[in-house]
């Protein structure tokens, strides 16, 4: 008997310890849960993921996996929430997707910090990408499958460049995103809608733009055009020289020439606070006359925070903290404290 105790009070050690650490990763397969503990919690969970499993993660560093099949993270936030106290959720490398050509389809990874970015190594069908923030590569594709990119769509995301690939269509709505890149040869069909591109980008061919907001980014020498194939609707253009929508068709949209194109806080004047630099503190409001002068075709203002308003943080029922107290209080009690959030 004492021996059996010794070990269920062994055990119940090795649980608190472990729960201590307060960074948890909850795999669900099936209905039933397993919770791995420590900065390689997302690893070991995905390790012994299936396809189509979910995994839960909380607040905390995680080391970045690399996948190799579709499952679905859901992470507490991609940045800090100080209304309701959650930290984000940050991955540590570089997250990789490889799956296998029968589990690629659907992944899915929502509330998310990549300070290190994603790198698409293999084909990926039907892949979701809300609410998450991609630093470091950005979002990168291996070249080798830059056929079998199909349907990606980014929804609430900060992307400090995104490559897109041939043959393949993507989805960006209320984005914020650096450098743009993809080359008539490519030809992707993309559709942006209440999207602030900043940064350069090749010539566009294929793409539809609605209430977003391109401005010329100090890295690039020059303009970029927009081909016929490209319609443009209600967006506005912070240029240096040329119209960059005079070429494509169905277009209603603004046009702001800064009088010093030197000068940050003249050349993104319509932002409050933005000055061209996309980090993971970056605000993109726009001044209250850029507000009102700007509107979209929906009547609201243009840029992520019209439309289907961006939310960097959100609020889905999901275990944002987990955490046991080191020693038992005066009453011999263990307390443990679990933040819980919903989503919108």
């Amino acid at each position: 008997m004492k021996k059996i105790l010794f070990s269920l009070l062994a055990l119940f050690a090795t649980c608190i310890a472990q729960a201590q650490t307060s960074i948890m990763a909850t795999l669900t397969h099936n209905g039933k849960t397993t919770i791995y503990y420590g900065a390689d919690a997302l690893v070991e969970a995905a390790a012994a993921s299936a396809y189509g499993d979910r995994i839960t993660l909380t607040s905390g560093v995680f080391n970045a996996p690399t996948l190799t099949k579709a499952v679905s993270i859901c992470g507490a936030g991609m940045e800090t929430d100080t209304i309701n106290h959650v930290e984000p959720t940050t991955l540590r490398g570089v997250l990789t997707l490889a799956f296998e050509d029968s589990l690629n389809t659907n992944f899915s990874i929502d509330r998310v910090l990549m300070p290190e970015g994603l790198f698409v190594d293999k084909a990926t069908i039907n892949a979701s990408y809300t609410r998450c923030k991609f630093f470091g590569n950005g979002f990168d594709v291996n070249n080798t499958y830059r056929h079998t990119q199909l349907n990606s769509n980014f929804v609430h995301c900060v992307l400090s460049s995104v490559e897109l690939t041939v043959s393949s269509t993507y989805t960006f709505l209320n984005c914020a995103m650096g450098e743009l890149d993809f080359t008539v040869v490519d030809n992707p069909s993309v559709e942006l809608k209440n999207c602030i591109i900043i940064g350069g980008c090749r010539t566009w061919i294929n793409v539809g733009m609605e209430n977003c907001i391109y401005a010329y980014g100090p890295a690039y020498d020059s303009d970029a055009s927009f081909t016929k194939s490209t319609y443009a609707l209600n967006c506005l253009s912070i240029c240096i020289s040329n119209n960059p929508f005079e070429h494509s068709y169905n277009t209603t949209n603004y046009i702001y020439k800064p009088d010093n194109t030197s000068d940050p806080s003249d050349k993104y004047s319509v932002f409050k606070t933005f000055r061209g630099d996309i980090t993971k503190d970056s605000n993109f409001e726009l001044t209250e006359e850029a507000k009102a002068k700007y509107l979209g075709t929906d009547g609201k203002e243009i840029g992520i925070y019209g439309g289907y308003t961006y939310k960097p943080t959100s609020s889905s029922l999901n275990v944002r903290k987990f955490k046991v107290a080191d020693k038992t209080n005066a009453e011999g009690k263990l307390q443990v404290e679990i933040v819980v959030g919903t989503d919108y």
